[in-house]
Parts: structure tokens; C-alpha cells; sequence
């Protein structure tokens, strides 16, 4: 429960092409982020929601094969 590793775990699975661990680790790093570090905060819900759309983009272009 890391914040720092949570997010560096989470980047690395974002550029591994594993959207979803990335979702979970973003999400589990969430709440362990301090309520001052609104900068955080917004990166993280921003990596999600960039993460979310990918994998629904993944999904469909796997569909198609």
C-alpha cells in the first residue's frame, strides 16, 4: 500500500498493454491518496478513464479478428 509503487505498477501495466491490472491498481491507489494532493488525485482518475476507453478499444478491435 505504496502510493509512489502502486502508481509506478500501474504505469508499467498501462505501457504493457494490460489495461485492466492498470484499472486496478489505480483504483486500489485511490483512496490511500491524501485529500490535499488534488493534482494526484486527478492524474489518477485521468489514467483511468484513458485506461477504461483503451481496453473497451482493445476489446472491440479483438472482436473484429
Amino acid at each position: 500500500n505504496h502510493p509512489k509503487a502502486l502508481l509506478l505498477a500501474g504505469t508499467i501495466a498501462f505501457k504493457n498493454v494490460n489495461y485492466k491490472k492498470a484499472i486496478g491498481i489505480w483504483e486500489h491507489l485511490q483512496p490511500l491518496i491524501s485529500k490535499q494532493d488534488t493534482a494526484l488525485a486527478s492524474d489518477v482518475a485521468g489514467n483511468i478513464a484513458e485506461a477504461e476507453s483503451l481496453s473497451k478499444n482493445k476489446c472491440l478491435l479483438l472482436e473484429d479478428v
